[in-house]
């Protein structure tokens, strides 16, 4: 998997661009004093506030998306597929489809990429029926080629 950015060229040439405007606005107003308080400030909202304001945004389209796409499903995990049943269609997803199949806790998904589809206790009809579907998410995962 290759490394994550942490800075986009984006991102780099915007800072760049804040310093620049920040340095001359400091020069026209006659101080260098003046301009490297005007390149903090700068540096303050590109650092701290904006991305807090795009995570916020960013939260919120994915609470909306979430909330859209929750809708009543039922299934079931055999050992050939995953069957999801919604109003409107039957899908009938196989194992070898999921690059990640996780079982955390009171928690289990199978995952391709950024899609995914996660099961809980509160699914399950029994105790037993949720001991079933994560016993079967372990195997299959034992079983899949480490990619």
């Amino acid at each position: 998997m290759p490394p994550e950015k942490i800075w986009s060229r984006g991102g780099v040439v915007t800072i760049a661009m804040l310093f620049a405007i920040g340095m001359t606005l400091g020069k026209a107003l006659g101080s260098s004093v003046i301009a490297i308080g005007i390149t903090c400030i700068f540096g303050v909202v590109v650092i701290v506030m904006i991305p807090k304001a795009i995570d916020k945004s960013s939260t919120k389209a994915k609470r909306k998306y979430y909330t859209d796409n929750l809708k009543d499903k039922e299934g079931a995990l055999t050992p050939e597929k995953i069957i999801v049943i919604t109003e409107e269609v039957t899908s009938e997803l196989k194992w070898s489809m999921f690059n990640r199949l996780e079982v955390v806790d009171d928690l289990a998904f199978v995952a391709k990429g950024q899609e995914y589809l996660g099961f809980a206790p509160y699914m399950f009809q029994s105790p037993e029926d949720w001991e079933r579907c994560k016993n079967l998410i372990i195997e299959k995962k034992k079983s899949q080629p480490h990619r």
